[in-house]
């Protein structure tokens, strides 16, 4: 016997939309993840790799985390079909919620395998600018740079790095 309908279900769904507010004060990383975001060859790596040499910092290097993880369900919560994604399943402040925890558990294994005494733990993913707003949510603690370069600088970069792997390939033949 069907007791609800779809829409029963979904309704309900949006009423608790409301019903639990997310707290980051609740996660063993609060205030503890640094983030380093900028366009490809504008010096995030190298302000990575001074970062990394901190005996307090932990690091995995480019996680894309949000970029190719998080932003898809995200992207999924937020599609306008009322009947093909995750908010009729969790309210947002879980998913919120179960995003941190994720995200929690992947930093947490940086520090726990790499510096155990490590205070912090850095994330350095240059896509990540793009999904900002995502990341603000799950992380509204966390310390984040982002690096600004010339444009003119970055595709002269880019133009020298491609160049060379240009004259690497040639050699391969």
């Amino acid at each position: 016997i069907v007791r609800e309908t779809l829409q029963d279900i979904i309704a309900r769904a949006r009423d608790r939309q409301d019903a639990g507010e997310f707290d980051p004060r609740r996660s063993p990383l609060y205030q503890r993840l640094l983030v380093v975001t900028g366009a490809p060859r504008s010096g995030t790596t190298w302000l990575h790799q001074m970062l990394a040499a901190h005996p307090d910092v932990a690091t995995g290097g480019e996680s894309h985390l949000f970029c190719e993880g998080l932003s898809a369900l995200f992207a999924n919560y937020d599609d306008p079909d009322p009947y093909m994604h995750l908010s009729t399943w969790v309210p947002r402040a879980e998913l919120l919620g179960l995003a941190r925890q994720l995200a929690d558990g992947i930093f947490g294994t940086a520090i726990a395998t790499q510096r155990p005494d490590a205070t912090r733990v850095l994330d350095k993913t240059p896509n990540h600018a793009g999904h900002a707003a995502e990341h603000e949510e799950v992380y509204p603690d966390a310390a984040v740079v982002h690096v600004v370069r010339h444009a003119r600088d970055v595709v002269g970069s880019q133009r020298d790095l491609w160049a060379q792997w240009d004259a690497e390939a040639a050699n391969w033949t």
